[in-house]
């Protein structure tokens, strides 16, 4: 008998702190791994409860609820240039247009270290979608870069119950309420490949004494003349994040939140109908050639004719009751078809030109620049009376020799026949006349 109750006494000392240690309440921070990973239980004081038998209770009124508490995983990524928070890029962002997305496990504050380890692999228990206000801070030396980046909550949104119904928001307003604060410390920044972060410290801090509650309705309005509604003129543009103002294309209501919206509508649309456009779009324009080539053709030639039965009607009619007008009118077209000004009228002392843009010449533009044509030689006399005139002009009767019929001496010796000496002007012969006799008489008297 004292042996047995000796035995259970042994095994009540060695399971007795084993089992002290399993119902010991977690710590606020746990390393998982040194500068690498952690987590963070964060009391929310004043904050309910999520159960199902709460949120639908019939009265309206509740049971005092317990303390609960939001768990944090703080993790580096593989790169060791991310830091997440349960699984998001909370520092840097990957898109600063769009704040992460965070959500949080709600556990009992006095939760026990045993089950607190079970968040290591991400373990989910009755997630909610927090609201909060994000501040980070650099300061740098001469050897390393220091981040301090500050999570403040200011709201948490429970899930759908199983009847589809959506809990109210609810604000953490309490001012003891804990703010995170992470200080991340970038080693090697001043070399040419990029530097890597390791966590340096976390610890939570007390609020501002004077803290006051924040408010969605507290925010300005945000209007399509803005382009991102932005908090902050830099990255990162938004510091109070109410998950409820943005989606997965950014604030919602700005002009660079509709304009990624209709873009991603559009692509969503040509997705489902884009094969549809590629062979119906070019058979409808296909077939609206065709028929406008149809319809081309066949007025033209419907026009064509038209103009040649209307051409045959008229001559028809010319031919038929005045054929010799006719019949001078296509002659006088066909000589002058190829005269560029055939069809314009002529202007006074005009002159039509030929094919080729010249103007015919005359008979007085042939003798221009040509020498007077002299008269035929007469025949030499047997008895030349010497002193007198040169062969040919009879100087008794003032007569010119004959000359050929139809040239310009022809018709001057009418007026040579018809005037005196003292009439006319002395002409070219008279004076080579003078010339002959004067010289011929000189050496006559000599």
């Amino acid at each position: 008998m004292p042996s047995v109750f000796s035995s259970v006494l042994l095994a009540l000392s060695v399971l007795s702190p084993a089992l002290a240690r399993s119902w010991e309440p977690a710590n606020d921070i746990t390393w998982i791994e040194r500068s690498q990973e952690l987590l963070v239980k964060l009391d929310t004081p004043g904050f309910p409860l999520h159960t199902e038998s709460r949120d639908t209770a019939a009265n309206g009124e509740t049971a005092p609820s317990p303390s609960t508490a939001f768990v944090f995983k703080l993790a580096l990524d593989d790169s060791g240039r991310t830091l997440l928070l349960n699984g998001q890029a909370i520092f840097p962002l990957r898109d600063p247009n769009r704040p992460a997305d965070i959500i949080a496990s709600q556990v009992f504050a006095n939760i026990s270290a045993a089950e607190f380890q079970t968040f290591e692999q991400d373990y989910m228990v009755s997630p909610h979608r927090l609201d909060y206000d994000r501040l980070e801070h650099t300061t740098n030396d001469s050897y390393r870069y220091y981040t301090t980046l500050s999570l403040d909550l200011m709201g948490a949104q429970a899930p759908k119950l199983h009847n589809g119904v959506q809990p109210a928001r609810g604000f953490l307003d309490d001012s003891a309420q804990k703010t995170l604060q992470v200080t991340l410390a970038e080693r090697f920044p001043f070399h040419s490949s990029p530097g890597t972060y390791r966590i340096e410290n976390v610890e939570l801090v007390d609020r501002d004494p004077f803290y006051r509650p924040r408010r969605p309705d507290n925010i300005s309005a945000c209007s399509l003349c803005s382009w991102r509604c932005a908090d902050i003129s830099e990255e990162p543009y938004y510091r109070f994040v109410w998950r409820d103002y943005f989606d997965a294309f950014g604030r919602i209501g700005s002009g660079r939140h509709l304009f990624q919206e209709t873009l991603f509508d559009i692509w969503q649309h040509w997705q489902d109908f884009g094969m549809i456009y590629i062979f119906t779009i070019p058979s409808v324009l296909c077939a609206a050639l065709s028929i406008y080539l149809a319809v081309t053709v066949y007025k033209n030639g419907l026009l064509d004719r038209r103009a040649l039965y209307q051409n045959w009607v008229r001559y028809h009619n010319r031919w038929t009751h005045h054929p010799i007008d006719t019949y001078v009118e296509e002659g006088d077209f066909l000589i002058r078809k190829d005269h560029d000004d055939s069809d314009r009228d002529l202007e006074a002392g005009e002159v039509r030109s030929n094919s080729i843009g010249e103007v015919p010449p005359t008979y007085n533009d042939a003798l221009v620049g040509s020498p007077k044509p002299l008269p035929p030689t007469p025949a030499v006399t047997e008895n030349p009376v010497v002193g007198e005139g040169p062969p040919g002009y009879d100087i008794r009767m003032k007569l010119l020799p004959p000359s050929p019929h139809g040239s310009l001496e022809t018709d001057n010796r009418g007026y040579f026949e018809n005037t005196t000496t003292e009439e006319r002007p002395g002409s070219f012969e008279e004076e080579q006349y003078g010339q002959y006799h004067s010289s011929h008489g000189d050496a006559g008297e000599a």
